[in-house]
């Protein structure tokens, strides 16, 4: 469900393929069964909301990743905590991340205020922005949106920058109970607004390799998935209207250090339709229908009359 977002990168000469955490082996337009290096300067990992745990190798291979100036792109699922869930079947996304006393909340956004929400669904919502980060940069008048949405906490122990990017409104609220999502707002479990549902972190690495200089281990996070997926209407629709496409390019940039590098448009096709009238139809109707063939005929007892 990432196909535009990996459109968007190749589009600005980046490199997409997907990695097994485990063996360090890619598959995809790589291909290859050598273990991949990765490299902190260059490479970012982009965690695409998962569903199921990641086992405890898995964790280690991307902590040490970004320990040693690693960045990375954490995708969350907010369905993939449900209590509902068996233990097996929810995502561990916070165990990576408490590395850094940061984690995703479980629950989902639920924006009230009209003026901030599609009409017929409060969990698709238009947040605002915060502070002036680079990821916000040339937005214009575009509008991001956000479906589907958890929210993102810090800790009291957090090391290092933590900036917020994008907020739902003060009226809204983090439903925790997803069972009965269409209760009202219940003080005892649900959170109050502004909720954070972007943001990003930066350090100097716990373990920078040798002999390297001004490394930053840099996080970005986004409370749903669907933010960059290629979800109608919310996710990284070049066609849509929204900044999602903008905003997610900025971001990858943002962790890659290229923050002053141009973003490539999508490449969208442009119909031009071609409009007739009435008189032009009939004309191009009966050319076509009967000037055709009476060309064809003409040319041909021209030709047998020439040879006669």
């Amino acid at each position: 469900s990432f196909g535009r977002a990996v459109t968007a990168l190749t589009d600005n000469n980046y490199k997409v393929d997907t990695l097994n955490l485990l063996t360090f082996t890619t598959g995809g337009t790589i291909t290859s069964t050598e273990q991949l290096k990765l490299n902190p300067t260059s490479d970012v990992l982009i965690f695409g909301g998962p569903k199921t745990p990641y086992s405890d190798t898995e964790k280690q291979n991307a902590i040490n990743f970004l320990k040693q100036g690693g960045k990375a792109l954490f995708l969350f699922d907010p369905l993939s905590t449900s209590a509902n869930l068996p233990t097996e079947q929810r995502t561990n996304l916070n165990d990576i991340l408490k590395e850094y006393d940061l984690s995703f909340k479980s629950g989902l956004a639920v924006e009230v205020d009209p003026q901030r929400r599609a009409s017929n669904n409060p969990l698709v919502f238009v947040p605002q922005t915060v502070g002036t980060s680079d990821i916000l940069r040339n937005l214009q008048s575009a509008i991001v949106l956000m479906a589907q949405s958890g929210s993102i906490e810090k800790g009291q122990n957090l090391q290092g920058t933590y900036t917020e990017i994008l907020q739902s409104s003060a009226n809204s609220y983090l439903k925790t109970d997803l069972q009965n999502l269409n209760q009202p707002f219940d003080q005892s479990k649900d959170v109050r607004g502004p909720l954070t549902v972007a943001a990003t972190y930066e350090n100097a690495p716990k373990e920078p390799p040798a002999g390297s200089q001004n490394l930053k281990t840099r996080l970005a996070l986004f409370g749903s998935y669907l933010f960059a997926s290629d979800a109608p209407g919310v996710g990284v629709d070049p066609t849509n209207g929204t900044a999602n496409y903008l905003v997610f390019l900025n971001t990858v940039n943002y962790l890659t250090e290229q923050n002053d590098t141009v973003v490539v448009a999508p490449r969208n096709q442009d119909f031009k339709p071609f409009s007739v009238n009435q008189s032009q139809g009939s004309f191009i109707f009966w050319s076509t229908f009967l000037g055709l063939p009476l060309l064809v005929l003409f040319v041909g007892l021209a030709v047998w009359w020439r040879r006669r």
